[in-house]
């Protein structure tokens, strides 16, 4: 008999699964997006639209589980567009036809700030990464964004990122705004492995929900940040019929060899 209760990464697809709605647009990064995406549209939104950066948009439940944004047979008989990076990102994105969307993250701030570029110094880095792709063009102009870490590594979570390759709220306290965004653009949400955060007026996130059995202790412990006491809710865990669905699709992942979202 399976485990009846959810791991952390089950919670989290789980959550992340719920910004995907129903008869909703939605432009979908790569990695725990699109994950969060396939178990939405086989739990509750069967008629989601996802719009790819690399220029395809699909709705409907494609037969197998895309392992990139690019991977054209995957998407086969669901498709409404083959276009570029260029037709989705101003088409869709800039010309505002979209009701919100998701990107991953790896490595964020408390401002939503997002860094996929170095850790460390930029011209001596510990770490170079691969770049924010079309992360950038997201996070600058779409509005409803939720950021989604699949990690609970507090090394994931910092005061303020090394580099800035897709923006937040810059510094909080209206530096978005001041350095130029369009006002109502950039993270409202951060989903992660033990809660959600909001971004509030200044920009700053604040801890909403909590995963059944998470602590605020546990939240500051894995991010660092300060966080007020109090009671939170938790968030809503899935019953048996969905934990089903949401195991179903991370077993998918796994007999495609989906890294980006392994243990």
């Amino acid at each position: 008999m399976s485990d009846p209760e959810p791991t952390q990464r089950e919670q989290l697809l789980y959550t992340a699964a719920q910004e995907f709605r129903d008869e909703s647009t939605v432009f979908t990064g790569f990695h725990w997006p699109v994950v969060a995406a396939r178990v939405a549209r086989k739990l509750h939104a069967p008629n989601l639209t996802s719009v790819f950066e690399a220029g395809i948009v699909y709705r409907g439940t494609s037969e197998t589980l895309p392992t990139s944004t690019t991977e054209i047979n995957a998407f086969d008989g669901n498709t409404d567009m083959y276009g570029n990076s260029i037709d989705t990102l101003h088409t869709f994105l800039k010309s505002g036809h979209l009701d919100r969307a998701a990107i991953d993250v790896s490595n964020v701030d408390r401002f939503g700030n997002v860094n996929t570029t170095v850790i460390g110094d930029y011209d001596d880095p510990s770490v170079r990464l691969p770049g924010p792709g079309g992360a950038n063009d997201i996070a600058t102009h779409a509005e409803d964004l939720t950021l989604i870490c699949g990690s609970a590594d507090p090394e994931r979570y910092q005061d303020r990122v090394s580099y800035v390759s897709s923006p937040g709220h810059i510094d909080g306290d209206g530096s978005r705004e001041a350095a130029g965004f369009e006002p109502g653009t950039g993270p409202s949400k951060l989903i992660t492995p033990l809660g959600t955060f909001r971004f509030d007026e200044t920009g700053r996130t604040r801890l909403d929900r909590l995963v059944p059995g998470a602590t605020v202790a546990d939240a500051r412990e894995m991010t660092g940040w300060p966080i007020e006491d109090g009671d939170h809710e938790a968030l809503p865990a899935p019953d048996a019929d969905e934990l089903a669905v949401v195991r179903e699709v991370l077993e998918e992942a796994a007999d495609r060899n989906y890294a980006a979202i392994r243990p």
